[in-house]
């Protein structure tokens, strides 16, 4: 063999090596990091984060002024008919009202993925290990946050007796998509999306933005590259169907089913028609309005209960038991938001491989919008009064739901709290039982071990 084509493959060799051990110390130290010591050493990361998360109140605040309106006189009055003694909405009106901005938003979902793996992703993947639950979480406070303002605006606007009784809350979205671009063109692009396309020295200069010091960013830098490397060599090609194929389809379902339980456990019914519903049972209208700022209250408080607790107790026992409470009672915006509200969100963007990610959120959402389509077309019908009439029995149909789902996250849904992408792709690869999850030593934590005993031993 040319000696030069030797010495070429021995630096390059030596480069692997080296870049090996630097993404094995990086790895470590972000498991030994408390989760204040995460926070304070990556505060320009989870700046960003934050930032993300009030694009994701523009979105709450949008899904629940539609559902709110139901419950405002002139918007029935205007839009209704009469119907003993009050003004109503037709069923097909108000599935038509709900139901075609969700519809709208599957096929979104689904572009969106497509668009963003050519064109980049923001804010993606860049939560440091230790914060990745907490930052979840806390995308459900933010959609806890967009109806509680959708609700204060609604109690003061909502009884005047003019077309801007509805129209207010209509037109102050635009406020928060105005503070939402604001620092848009700023935020830094994903370093895992730049280093998959092979920009290399720009998702360095990313880490770099995200807080990190020079060395920091090589060694972060390498870790994702060997991640990435570990993907490719487990398969080819990114495409949808590659999100159903070998162990990615497990991987797929076990991301997408928190968000579909979410659609199965009754959240649509609170959120969109708890104050109409309230005003069915004969509460007053200022009444109405004024309890129904305590459902979002509660779900921001449940919300941050779940970021406090998330590396505590666990993303799988949290999501089970906490559902197991839904099951049973109807006005649950507290135990909803501690348990299934927030942790799907934090599952739907760990769980799968890095090169699907985008693509698997899509599916999630996806397929979570397709069931939440079916409940606006149908809730509808099952509880207006001059439909079905089912009142207050409309939560054992969400209950049995519950049931099920209780029985799948029971056996299949693993414990995926502070495990790294690298150790979450080599459990799925060996296909380690939901179960063991938890207690399973991957091989990096034994390298890890093995050269800490080492180092002390010197």
């Amino acid at each position: 063999m040319n000696p030069i084509e030797d010495e070429k493959k021995a630096r390059a060799d030596h480069v692997d090596v080296v870049n090996h051990v630097a993404a094995d110390a990086t790895d470590h130290e972000e498991h030994t990091h408390t989760f204040f010591q995460a926070f304070s050493r990556t505060k320009m990361a989870c700046a960003w984060c934050f930032y993300a998360c009030w694009t994701i109140i523009l979105v709450a605040f949008d899904n629940q002024a539609a559902g709110a309106v139901l419950g405002i006189p002139q918007f029935r009055k205007d839009f209704g008919y009469e119907f003993n003694g009050d003004y109503v909405i037709a069923a097909g009106w108000q599935s038509a009202f709900n139901g075609a901005p969700i519809a709208s938003g599957v096929f979104a979902a689904l572009f969106a993925g497509e668009i963003a793996d050519r064109i980049g992703r923001h804010s993606s993947s860049i939560a440091p290990l230790k914060l990745r639950g907490f930052f979840g979480c806390f995308v459900g406070v933010a959609y806890g946050v967009g109806p509680l303002i959708a609700f204060i605006v609604v109690n003061y606007t909502g009884r005047t007796e003019s077309r801007w009784a509805y129209r207010t809350v209509f037109c102050c979205q635009f406020g928060f998509a105005a503070v939402a671009t604001i620092l848009l063109p700023l935020m830094p692009e994903s370093p895992w999306w730049l280093a998959s396309k092979g920009r290399n020295s720009k998702a360095i200069k990313a880490l770099e933005r995200l807080g990190n010091s020079p060395e920091e960013a090589k060694g972060k830098f390498a870790l994702v590259q060997l991640i990435l490397e570990e993907i490719c060599r487990e398969s080819e090609g990114v495409t949808y169907v590659e999100c159903f194929r070998k162990s990615n389809l497990r991987r797929t379902i076990i991301s997408i089913m928190p968000m579909c339980i979410q659609a199965f456990s009754g959240i649509q019914f609170v959120a969109s028609y708890f104050t109409y519903y309230l005003q069915l049972a004969g509460y007053s209208t200022g009444q109405s309005f004024r309890i129904q700022i305590a459902q979002p209250v509660l779900s921001i408080v449940g919300n941050l209960m779940a970021a406090a607790t998330i590396g505590i107790i666990g993303v799988r026992n949290l999501t089970f038991w906490g559902l197991g409470t839904v099951a049973f009672i109807l006005i649950y915006s507290w135990w909803y938001n501690v348990s299934i509200g927030s942790t799907a969100f934090a599952l739907l963007s760990e769980t799968s491989t890095s090169r699907l990610r985008v693509k698997t959120i899509a599916i999630g959402n996806a397929v979570s919008q397709s069931i939440n389509i079916m409940w606006q077309f149908t809730i509808p019908f099952m509880f207006n009064p001059d439909k079905a009439n089912l009142g207050a029995k409309i939560a054992f149909i969400f209950g049995g739901l519950c049931f099920f789902c209780l029985v799948y996250l029971w056996f299949y849904q693993p414990d995926t709290t502070g495990r790294s992408y690298q150790e979450l792709d080599e459990m799925f690869t060996k296909g380690i039982p939901a179960s063991k999850f938890k207690t399973y030593r991957t091989d990096a934590q034994v390298e890890n071990e093995a050269s800490t005993k080492f180092t002390r031993q010197e």
